[in-house]
């Protein structure tokens, strides 16, 4: 893909929690009698699987390979459609048919043209496309029998990692770096590093980066999956050294992409997040708040980072400002689910970490308390400890 960290980039958040022991004044109490709110670390950057991995699956002539590299999908389209009309069930054009509509993220027309070809193999194709829909066990069961290659076990980590389950997640991993004798891609060495932090296995992060051969000054999104392991550590002064210098590079790789100065922001609000996230974890309380405020001002784009700046906000004002802080916090669920349960908005939903959701649900609950809405909160209670009763 031309821009390896532009869009295809999914912040996934690791959900490092922090029980503050201060008084209600400060934060949002955990029961009537003691006063715990939840903040959150910001995420480990990961990219998607590359889809240009499956350039070395395909098979083009001359004429269409030149159509994938000038990225001309729409054009493979038609002229697959054409083949097809002649060659009813033509192997190579209806891989690459599928490939093209992946590309141009037609993931619903990809599953119904792969189910209408049951004779060829494209389990991966298929596998990747229910991953994309969020239908994860689906995928995960459709990658069952296929051979554990090394694009099928990087898959098999990605959806692991979606779904919270960091052991097997770092399992497809290790199977995957066992049959690399380099990693050459750093994505993949960005995603393996947000395993780690995610699994709660930092301690290992330096050992993994040293038989990677990683640099983190290479790109931006590995120091930054190099400073979440060091935040959830609690070792915030080199942490905010390690953001530092991602937001450092991340500035100048974005800049000699051409990217105008809002593209530039909304592509590095996770780090922007993660340094309010370590400063509040320092007790450096003021400028946390004004790093906060300063980015959810800019209205930026990155949902998910806006959830977690939005959050952590809350819980560094407390019983205050409440009005606003119930506002903030409808934004981020669905209202046509109804008032027994916290559904978060489809975005939201895929997202963000099944902990984390849990944190900003029993915040949110937590706020009614403060707002005198107790028949709200009572009728939340059940959804929130039969969702997260783990």
């Amino acid at each position: 893909m031309a821009r390896q960290f532009n869009r295809p980039l999914r912040p996934c958040y690791s959900s490092q929690e922090k029980d503050s022991d201060e008084d209600c004044s400060e934060c949002l109490p955990h029961h009537s009698s003691s006063s715990h709110s939840r903040s959150y670390c910001c995420c480990n950057w990961r990219n998607e699987v590359a889809i240009s991995d499956y350039g070395g699956n395909l098979r083009f002539n001359s004429a269409w390979g030149k159509l994938a590299t000038n990225k001309e999908y729409k054009q493979i389209l038609k002229v697959t459609d054409d083949i097809l009309k002649l060659s009813q069930g033509d192997k190579d054009a209806i891989e690459c048919k599928v490939v093209a509509l992946i590309q141009l993220d037609d993931f619903d027309q990809a599953l119904a043209v792969i189910d209408s070809a049951p004779g060829i193999d494209l389990v991966f194709q298929k596998a990747y496309c229910l991953y994309k829909r969020n239908r994860l066990q689906d995928a995960l069961t459709a990658l069952q029998n296929a051979e554990k290659s090394s694009s099928v076990l990087q898959l098999e980590a990605q959806i692991q990692f979606k779904l919270g389950n960091f052991p097997a997640c770092i399992g497809s991993y290790e199977k995957f770096l066992q049959k690399q004798q380099k990693v050459e891609s750093e994505e993949v060495k960005s995603n393996v590093i947000a395993a780690y932090v995610s699994g709660g296995r930092s301690k290992e992060v330096p050992t993994v980066i040293d038989s990677m051969k990683v640099s983190v000054k290479s790109n931006f999104y590995l120091a930054y999956n190099a400073a979440c392991a060091l935040t959830e550590k609690g070792d915030y002064a080199k942490a905010e050294e390690h953001l530092l210098l991602a937001r450092r590079v991340g500035q100048e790789a974005l800049i000699e992409e051409e990217l105008v100065e809002e593209e530039i922001e909304d592509e590095l609000a996770p780090i922007t997040v993660q340094l309010a996230y370590v400063q509040q974890m320092q007790g450096r309380t003021a400028e946390a708040l004004e790093s906060y405020n300063t980015f959810l001002k800019k209205k930026p784009q990155d949902e998910s980072s806006i959830a977690v700046a939005s959050n952590n906000l809350i819980a560094l004002r407390g019983a205050r400002d409440l009005f606003d802080a119930l506002k903030k916090y409808d934004k981020m669920f669905d209202k046509k689910a109804g008032g027994h349960k916290l559904q978060f908005s489809e975005k939201l939903e895929n997202l963000l970490s099944a902990k984390q959701k849990e944190a900003i649900s029993f915040n949110s609950i937590l706020l009614l308390l403060h707002s005198n809405k107790l028949d709200q909160a009572r009728e939340l209670l059940p959804y929130l400890f039969d969702t997260y009763s783990e």
